[in-house]
């Protein structure tokens, strides 16, 4: 189940890479809250809003819905931290 969790992390990634073209790595989050999570092939919706954005850091609000709409995942203050792609590399 924290496939679902990963998804949704990578949306906001996605996002993020949208805004400012940076490599970026998870640094945190304010709050999570889980209902439940999907049922086996259940579709279900991302929705990721931007916060504060500078040079060095991002902030996401996201939530996920399941197919009847109800929220499954609720974030807030999801916090990435922009690196350069050297930074990446694992010496």
């Amino acid at each position: 189940h924290l496939g679902v969790l990963d998804a949704c992390l990578y949306a906001a990634a996605c996002l993020a890479l949208s805004i400012q073209p940076w490599h970026s790595i998870p640094a945190g989050i304010d709050e999570l809250f889980v209902g439940r999570f999907p049922r086996p092939r259940e579709d279900c919706v991302v929705h990721v809003i931007p916060g504060e954005q500078t040079d060095e850091m991002g902030r996401f609000d996201f939530r996920l819905y399941g197919a009847n709409g109800e929220t499954l995942i609720d974030a807030k203050g999801y916090q990435i931290a922009r690196v350069a792609a050297k930074e990446l590399v694992l010496r």
